[in-house]
């Protein structure tokens, strides 16, 4: 054997090796015991398993698959947390404001307390934590806030359901008693959006129309008709007035695009605004309506609580309106905001939890005007918006004091208008079948 064919045959030979040997480490690496969650790494001035009101001990380790990339591991968790909190530091680094307000702890106190506790000295956690690392480790470092193979499973099948990448795509949903209120958002968008956008589309999700209904949504809406897959998720998902379909229907869209819009059948767009819309939240990663509503009197106290919270901690903070939103396709939007809130969609302990009252807010408008008078109790959990309520403690969680960087004004973008019909498609399609 000449001299340079063994040489190449020795370096044949020690290649194979060397990939043998890589390949298991690699695999023993999956398969092996996961090292503890370091929570010490991420914040050493807080407890953070007690605040956070978890066993965070129980993550199985999972190999890759095609429909959940995502490997939950103890050691890369806890990475997962600090990139995320990097993230979210370097956006409230941007904000400017005249001085760095921090919350002022505001259960102190009977009258703050009320109900918040369930009457008990046995609460959750009382003051929203300051280190951004807890912010965001408190929001997916909980089981309960993570996604089930099954429903990440689900989701990615909506999303496949389209296939095309686009820059922007605009979603909204509708039952039948929402068609005319619907056909008048669509006339909205075909004049007053679709001529200012490059590279869109329109989804709407059929969730309760007729037969005609949606026949005519098809002919008409110059948009992709899609069934909202009820089947694949719990079974009181099924009942609209949780709105449990709404996250699910955003997340599912992300990936599909770099900016996700959705608007309820009562949005009507100001001619032309959905640029600045769109580049704001590429700005900021999302942009929601923002409202003065006391989302703690509006949020049933059970939310709170599977979040581990009290309500007295978010004392006063303004809600979400999210019948508008406009979402960056990005890693910390995604995981730190839009997996809890779709998490919790798919649980009815936190979503729609059955002990709900019966009444509006009406009630809860009365108590917010009463709350100069320190006379009058507060009470939390007065009534319930559900998927508002639910991204509006995220936000709040994450951004504080910050968070009418994210809740914003939406006049200059759009008007919200409801019971607003028209007729907008021919009038033979308009028929009740």
């Amino acid at each position: 054997m000449s001299s340079p064919y063994r040489k190449l045959c020795l370096t044949t030979s020690l290649l194979t090796s060397a990939i043998g040997f890589i390949t298991f480490m690699y695999w023993t690496s999956l398969t092996s015991p996961a090292q503890p969650f370091k929570t010490q790494t991420l914040s050493a001035k807080n407890n953070l398993s007690l605040q956070m009101n978890v066993n965070i001990s129980k993550p199985q380790l999972q190999k890759p698959t095609q429909t959940d990339k995502t490997i939950y591991s103890f050691s890369n968790l806890q990475e997962e947390v600090e990139t995320l909190s990097e993230t979210l530091l370097s956006k409230l680094k941007n904000y400017r404001q005249s001085k760095n307000v921090v919350f002022k702890p505001t259960c102190q106190g009977k009258r703050y307390r009320s109900n918040s506790c369930d009457g008990s000295d046995h609460c959750l956690q009382t003051q929203l934590p300051l280190d951004p690392v807890d912010r965001v480790a408190q929001l997916v470092t909980p089981e309960r806030l993570r996604l089930t193979q099954q429903h990440r499973k689900a989701l990615q099948e909506m999303g496949n359901s389209v296939r095309a990448r686009y820059d922007v795509i605009i979603v909204t949903a509708a039952s039948s008693n929402h068609f005319l209120e619907t056909q008048a958002l669509l006339k909205n968008i075909h004049a007053n959006v679709f001529p200012y956008l490059r590279n869109y589309s329109l989804i709407f999700y059929d969730i309760g129309l007729t037969t005609s209904e949606r026949s005519a949504m098809q002919k008409f809406c110059r948009c992709t008709v899609l069934d909202f897959p009820f089947h694949k998720f719990p079974n009181f998902t099924s009942q609209l007035r949780c709105y449990s379909w709404k996250p699910v229907i955003i997340k599912s869209q992300l990936p599909n695009a770099n900016v996700v819009v959705w608007a309820d059948a009562s949005v009507r767009f100001i001619k032309g605004a959905i640029t600045a819309f769109v580049g704001s939240a590429r700005q900021h990663g999302l942009q929601l309506g923002g409202s003065y509503s006391c989302s703690s009197i509006r949020t049933a106290r059970s939310m709170y609580h599977y979040f581990g919270d009290e309500p007295c901690a978010y004392f006063c903070l303004g809600q979400a309106k999210a019948t508008v939103g406009v979402y960056h396709n990005e890693y910390f939007v995604d995981r730190a905001i839009l997996e809890p809130w779709v998490a919790c969609a798919l649980s009815q302990d936190c979503m729609c939890p059955t002990d709900l009252p019966n009444t509006g807010c009406s009630k809860a408008k009365v108590i917010e005007a009463q709350l100069s008078n320190l006379n009058q109790p507060i009470m939390y959990g007065v009534c319930h918006r559900f998927d508002q309520s639910a991204i509006s403690i995220i936000i709040h969680k994450l951004y504080q004091n910050y968070y009418k960087q994210i809740f914003i004004n939406n006049h200059p973008f759009c008007q919200i208008l409801r019971r607003d019909t028209e007729k907008y498609f021919p009038e033979e399609d308009n028929v009740d079948d």
